[in-house]
């Protein structure tokens, strides 16, 4: 499908963020679904090569052994052929466009780099209670004060016969185009969770967009809390849950949304970077 936005890519990291195939996988499937190409990184941490005292933990022995500069390279090196043979795999049975860059250096200073205005960037959702890591908490944090819109990935994606699906603060809400020009595009339905306002006003925003009466399904929320959230989304499964970041300001709110309704959040980034906070180290 023609790409329905003014996104440029999908942005997956694959390796500080511990990305597994059933993330490379879904990834991939909403990137088709978007209309989009998947860009991988992979990050190499360039201190483990410099660090003369980095020991590891090895398995099954469990002990833990001083670590080799050449053994990690080649593991680096293994871990990239796999990688790329995946996702030219995935490029030729979804009928998308897919790279690869390695970056080398430190971590952070890298993820920095992935969260720029035009782009999705992937975060991958664990199970409910489940910690994220610390360099994929780090991304997780970095992604959402930055000028990319952010895209929150469940563990496990709903089928793709679903709506799309828009949350919204007020009847003028930016998620509204966004989640109708994809519905548009894909021929999908679109479900309007509305927290405050004139619902007619919406449905009339949505007709305007390309969706007619019969492929819209409108609730009102009466409230911007998560319960009441919760209680509009009901057990309606989405394909995509569009909400527009500087509406809602809260990142943790699209994370339990994620993770109740195992549905892909995008939480699409309209702010000018002026607006948002600048991701230096005084910001850590």
């Amino acid at each position: 499908m023609t790409p329905p936005t003014s996104f440029r890519r999908l942005v997956l990291e694959v390796g500080q963020g511990a990305s597994g195939p059933s993330t490379l996988r879904g990834a991939a499937e909403l990137a088709r679904f978007l209309g989009l190409a998947l860009h991988c990184v992979l990050v190499q941490d360039e201190a483990l090569f410099n660090l003369p005292s980095a020991r590891e933990l090895r398995l099954p022995t469990r002990e833990w052994r001083k670590l080799d500069p050449g053994q990690l390279a080649a593991e680096f090196a293994a871990m990239e052929t796999a990688l790329r043979r995946n996702l030219e795999a995935l490029g030729v049975s979804l009928g998308i466009a897919q790279a690869l860059e390695v970056q080398r250096g430190d971590p952070e200073a890298c993820l920095v780099g992935l969260c720029v205005a035009g782009d999705i960037v992937v975060l991958a959702e664990g199970a409910p209670g489940q910690p994220r890591p610390h360099l994929a908490a780090r991304l997780h944090a970095l992604a959402l004060r930055s000028a990319a819109s952010v895209l929150l990935l469940p563990a496990a994606p709903p089928p793709a016969a679903t709506p799309v699906a828009a949350v919204l603060a007020n009847p003028d809400d930016p998620a509204l185009a966004v989640a109708a020009t994809i519905a548009a595009a894909s021929g999908a339905a679109l479900l309007v969770v509305l927290a405050e306002g004139d619902a007619a006003q919406v449905a009339a925003h949505a007709a305007r967009m390309g969706i007619p009466p019969a492929r819209l399904a409108l609730r009102p929320a009466g409230g911007h809390d998560a319960a009441a959230l919760d209680a509009a989304l009901g057990v309606t499964r989405t394909r995509l849950l569009v909400m527009d970041a500087a509406s809602w300001d809260n990142g943790d709110l699209a994370s339990v949304l994620a993770r109740r309704h195992a549905t892909p959040v995008l939480l699409v980034e309209t702010r000018a970077p002026a607006d948002q906070t600048p991701l230096n180290s005084a910001s850590r």
